[in-house]
């Protein structure tokens, strides 16, 4: 894999021209506050839509993004953390199938007294997928 990121850090440097980080980064911003935000209740919908636009925004900026120096480099890499972490979310708040606390959903508007103590794990499956389970609140 070091090989490949090298690769696709080298294409961001090379390129004559595209888009730049802060349009990457902003197009994220907008995403997640549309579709996952805080601001309005979630809902099954609108979290596959964020998901479906930040793969569409992912395939677009690897495609597109222009670096002129290694500090535009380093924020490149950023917003694609960032855009990781913005699927997370949607994966996540999409298994939370219930309201609570800020997580309010339209679709499942009482908070589900079986989910007490609960967390949502995600991680890597096989093909990059995501696996997601339920884990009970421990101390420690």
């Amino acid at each position: 894999h070091v090989k490949e990121y090298a690769e696709l850090c080298s294409s961001f440097m090379e390129r004559e021209e595209g888009a730049n980080w802060k349009e990457f980064n902003f197009a994220l911003q907008q995403i997640m506050q549309d579709y996952t935000g805080m601001n309005h209740p979630r809902s099954e919908n609108l979290l596959t839509c964020g998901l479906k636009y930040l793969n569409d925004l992912e395939k677009s900026a690897l495609a597109q993004i222009k670096c002129k120096n290694a500090h535009e480099l380093m924020r490149t890499l950023e917003s694609f953390d960032l855009l990781l972490v913005g699927k997370l979310i949607c994966y996540t708040a999409r298994e939370r199938r219930e309201t609570r606390g800020n997580h309010k959903r339209i679709d499942y508007t009482f908070t589900n007294p079986l989910l007490n103590n609960k967390f949502v794990v995600i991680k890597k499956g096989e093909n990059d997928d995501p696996v997601l389970s339920w884990r009970e609140k421990t101390l420690i």
